[in-house]
């Protein structure tokens, strides 16, 4: 029970860190690892409650989904930044 509570714990210090950094993120690539924090704390958050109730086998399934959205948006965020990097060579990088 006490593993719960501190992996709901933490879940929610990251969840509010990268809500932070995704509100005060001038550029796209802190905008992206703020997201990426804020995933990370979901995951957290469920592996809590999974801690917490584990005949709920819904939660397994939510986790997953949630790594797959993750490397969703790793993926994109990667494509964008080598499109940007291949087409505006001479573009200053202070934008990303």
């Amino acid at each position: 029970m006490e593993t719960g509570i501190v992996l709901l714990a933490a879940g929610l210090f990251l969840f509010f860190t990268g809500l932070v950094q995704c509100l005060t993120s001038r550029k796209f690539l802190g905008f992206l690892f703020g997201i990426e924090i804020c995933l990370n704390a979901s995951n957290l958050n469920l592996a809590g409650f999974l801690v917490i109730q584990p005949h709920r086998t819904d939660l397994q399934t939510g986790i997953i989904l949630i790594i797959a959205l993750a490397a969703i948006e790793a993926a994109i965020g990667l494509v964008i930044f080598t499109w940007i990097s291949r087409n505006e060579v001479k573009e200053d990088f202070r934008l990303l």
